[in-house]
């Protein structure tokens, strides 16, 4: 890692945000592969995304959970979704 930075207020102790910056792509692909294992904990891994894909992002989960509402069967990946299999865009 070359800089770990506190980001945004922190309400309680060992709460808040943190930026990380990685040394290479493959330290952070690294990260990103592992970060499956926290899986059920607090803490969350994700990628800094630009304000338009933060939008897009929000967009899709919104969809993706109208279809989970009718009982299909939903995953959601990087700016896109599937749903029962078939990709959607």
């Amino acid at each position: 890692m070359r800089e770990v930075k506190k980001i945004g207020k922190e309400e309680k102790k060992g709460e808040g945000m943190v930026l990380v910056k990685f040394e290479s792509v493959e330290e952070e692909r690294k990260v990103m592969e592992a970060k499956k294992k926290l899986k059920g904990r607090r803490e969350r891994i994700e990628d800094d995304l630009t304000a338009e894909e933060r939008k897009t992002k929000w967009r899709i989960e919104r969809e993706a959970e109208v279809e989970r509402m009718k009982g299909k069967n939903v995953q959601v990946g990087y700016m896109k979704m599937w749903v029962d299999g078939r990709m959607q865009t």
